[in-house]
């Protein structure tokens, strides 16, 4: 047992957080954010008595005063790689990977004033039977190897379109109106936060406009577990002004006389902290209070929610740029190829010139669905294809039905083309063979299939009237049996 020995190594020249915490994953491009490694087990070359190997990653969050920690597992953990099948197997070496999923709403890696923040924690185990004698029990030994483990939010980048949006608020107190105009409402460390401020009076008597105060306010607050009592047990909270700015006016306002000023600060280029609001015991927020001072009443405060983020402008901009499109941060949705399908009906017929084979596009039976076909008793396939396979339109976009036109040899009709044995050619009226690319049929329809507003054809020559379908069957039956279907060269 003094030879056994546990590592937790990273995949080769990269860190163990892989993908975009807080960022769900993309189909294409995007993996899911996750801890990857594998645990080394070296156990010597006789192995040991194991009962399992595991690993996990803690999440664990400390408060100031006591200097109180709390833990939690993050995702499915503990995640066990290797467990005995009875109470103890032997193990042996081996190089065993893992990998750990990391939810989009835990809190970043955070570090506070007086020891308090937010730190992840990776954690190999092995369990292993200890030496035994003849007045010992069976005693199992804990082998143990961790390692820190930092994880960045990338949903709080100050470039994400989402937050570049404009913003109206207005407040009206004692006939003074204070519009506050803002264009975005994250920022990161460098970065100028600015609003316009306007002042409107509606009062009939004059008002004095004294000047303008605005402030970055940061509020930490620090909550203890459910089982402590007292003052101890109670929330901590922690103010801290992050920039601040006076803009003094003095200026007399009449009815209807309007004031407009740019406020502005700088958030410093030293803040590391962030917005937290996914931690069990530790919340941060900001907020701009933007004030106006008037000469007599009381003041106008308005106060506006603002992110701030940990993550520097240059920074946010190229890693948004490798993230590229994200759920409701990027304000559109991934472009999709999609093979879009058009109806049957909308699918054009097209005709040739003429001298040229008619060519035509289509895809089915009229009014009938493009999948789940239904077979019509009276519909029967005269080209030669494998066994089973649909019929093929004509040119009208119909099924051909059974033939029994004489001039040629007589071919076997296929009802489900259950013979071997090809169909022959038919014959033009000229005597040559006409091959069956270059061939097209016409389908005399029946007396209940012409609609009463006459027949409709997209190839030119080829319309018919129905009492000329009628003479010219009445006249071809004197002489042979009624073809079904004719042939043109």
């Amino acid at each position: 047992m003094s030879q056994a020995k546990l590592t937790l190594r990273p995949p080769p020249n990269i860190d163990f957080v892989q993908g975009f915490p807080g960022i769900p994953p993309s189909a294409h491009d995007r993996p899911q954010a996750a801890v990857k490694g594998a645990i080394e087990v070296r156990l010597g070359p006789q192995g040991v008595k194991a009962k399992y190997v595991r690993v996990e990653l803690r999440k664990i969050e400390t408060v100031p005063g006591a200097q109180t920690s709390f833990y939690d597992f993050v995702g499915t953990s503990p995640i066990h790689l290797w467990q005995s099948g009875d109470e103890y197997s032997m193990l042996h070496s081996q190089d065993i990977p893992f990998y750990i999923r990391i939810p989009e709403s835990i809190p970043p890696t955070l570090a506070l004033s007086n020891g308090a923040g937010i730190k992840y924690e990776l954690v190999g185990q092995v369990c292993i039977q200890s030496k035994t004698g003849f007045f010992r029990r069976n005693k199992s030994t804990i082998l143990s190897s961790s390692t820190p483990i930092i994880i960045d939010k990338h949903e709080l980048h100050s470039t994400w379109p989402v937050f570049q949006q404009h913003e109206s608020r207005h407040l009206s107190q004692d006939a003074v109106v204070l519009t506050v105009d803002r264009s975005q409402n994250c920022y990161g460390p460098g970065d100028r936060v600015s609003v316009q401020a306007t002042i409107r009076s509606d009062s009939t008597n004059t008002t004095i406009l004294r000047g303008f105060e605005f402030t970055l306010k940061e509020t930490t607050i620090f909550r203890a577990g459910p089982h402590v009592h007292g003052k101890t047990g109670a929330p901590q909270v922690k103010i801290n002004i992050i920039g601040e700015q006076k803009v003094p006016v003095n200026v007399t306002m009449h009815n209807g006389q309007v004031h407009r000023s740019e406020l502005a600060v700088m958030v410093p280029q030293t803040h590391t902290t962030t917005t937290l609001t996914a931690a069990r015991h530790i919340d941060i927020n900001y907020i701009l209070v933007v004030k106006a001072l008037m000469g007599t009443g009381k003041p106008l405060i308005m106060e506006l929610p603002v992110i701030v983020s940990n993550w520097p402008r240059y920074v946010s901009t190229e890693a948004v740029r490798r993230i590229g499109i994200a759920p409701s941060l990027s304000l559109q949705q991934p472009v999709m190829s999609m093979n879009t399908v058009m109806p049957t009906s909308a699918r054009p017929h097209t005709t040739s010139s003429p001298g040229q084979a008619a060519t035509v596009t289509a895809t089915g039976y009229p009014f009938t669905p493009l999948h789940g076909q239904t077979r019509d008793p009276r519909l029967t396939n005269t080209v030669p294809n494998r066994i089973g396979a649909p019929p093929p339109a004509d040119e009208m976009g119909a099924i051909a039905r059974p033939s029994s036109d004489g001039d040629g040899p007589q071919g076997q009709p296929q009802t489900e083309s259950n013979s071997s044995s090809p169909t022959p050619r038919r014959r033009s009226r000229g005597g040559s063979v006409v091959p069956q690319s270059n061939r097209f049929t016409v389908t005399n329809m029946t007396d209940n299939e012409i609609s009463e507003d006459g027949p409709h054809t997209n190839t030119p020559g080829l319309t018919e009237t129905a009492s000329q379908s009628q003479s010219q069957s009445q006249s071809q039956s004197q002489s042979h049996p009624i073809p079904h279907m004719r042939t043109h060269g």
